[in-house]
């Protein structure tokens, strides 16, 4: 009898992963698990298990897991997943940190330029016949990217590709890492500098952090009363990064130019919310990762960290790397 992996996950399978995962004798099951008993019911007896950005892997539901040798998060974030109650359970869990990285560092660079060349207004006034006219609508004058500076909050994967990306338009960068030692900034030619300098320096700042408890609103009134008033604010990382009532209350009163979110809190947004009826922010829904190619290769990612587990190896990405002195004894 072979192995039953299960994708918990609000996705459609594919023959890729399913080929992926026979040539290790497991059969893939689709179930969305958006509830704790739903995943307790479906998993149970689960040899290992691909998860989704949503489903909630809580302590409760990974104890009640009998045979999972591995949690396969289909992504890099695991705030869905209870780290502590898996790697005491003994079951590793993986991650794709590479996933999207292509994709999100675009998505961050396309809000910057749409935001450094006016698109969106002058397209507007070009459509009402405003040929030239358009110009005069602008609240700022148009500046060349050469010169300008750009602060990432946080230089992993994703904000260090976003730097090489802004580099080639001749932009300086800063960046405020505290877990960045100053010459991987420098390697990409980025200067490390303090949060409180790329607040007031930055002409556009791109945020690229992790969401925990130190960085939640890291962005509220205060820091954005310290910002240009010719600057914007793009977020392709998590929402709660940034105190939305602080981000209405900047854009409404000028403390900022502008603002381009990927992400909210919460997501989705209400479709009332006043942020969506600013003409000074552009808001896409949570789609910076998404491309065919990034989903192709998120998949296999996972299957095959999934595969290396029910082989009796280690995946090589690991979220609770401590489990690897549990199965070593």
């Amino acid at each position: 009898m072979g192995f039953k992996v299960i994708m918990a996950a609000d996705l459609a399978l594919t023959p890729q992963m399913e080929e992926i995962l026979a040539g290790a004798d497991a059969q893939l099951v689709g179930i969305d698990c958006p509830t704790e008993d739903l995943i307790i019911e479906n998993c149970r007896e689960a040899d290992a298990v691909l998860v989704g950005a949503n489903q909630p892997f809580t302590r409760r539901a990974i104890l009640a897991l009998e045979r999972c040798r591995i949690l396969s998060r289909l992504g890099v974030g695991v705030n869905n997943i209870d780290l502590p109650a898996a790697t005491e359970k003994g079951i590793p869990v993986s991650i794709v940190p590479d996933f999207c990285v292509p994709e999100v560092s675009d998505h961050a660079i396309a809000f910057l330029l749409v935001f450094a060349r006016a698109i969106v207004p002058l397209s507007e006034a070009s459509r009402e016949g405003l040929w030239r006219g358009g110009m005069a609508r602008l609240h700022h004058p148009l500046r060349r990217l050469c010169g300008q500076v750009l602060g990432l909050v946080g230089m992993g994967r994703i904000g260090e590709s976003v730097a090489r990306k802004a580099a080639a338009f001749g932009m300086r960068i800063v960046v405020f890492d505290p877990f960045l030692a100053a010459e991987k900034a420098q390697q990409v030619g980025a200067e490390l500098v303090s949060f409180e300098r790329l607040l007031g320096e930055s002409d556009y700042i791109s945020i690229h952090a992790p969401l925990t408890k130190e960085t939640r609103h890291l962005f509220d009134l205060a820091a954005f009363r310290k910002m240009k008033a010719t600057a914007y604010v793009i977020n392709c990382a998590r929402g709660g990064l940034i105190d939305e009532a602080a981000l209405l209350k900047a854009l409404r009163e000028g403390y900022i130019a502008g603002a381009g979110l990927d992400v909210t809190d919460p997501e989705p947004p209400k479709v009332d919310n006043p942020l969506l009826q600013l003409d000074n922010i552009l808001v896409t829904p949570h789609a910076s990762y998404n491309s065919l190619e990034s989903d192709l290769e998120l998949r296999r990612s996972a299957c095959e960290a999934v595969v290396q587990v029910l082989r009796g190896d280690l995946p090589r990405w690991l979220a609770n790397p401590e489990v690897r002195e549990l199965t070593r004894n």
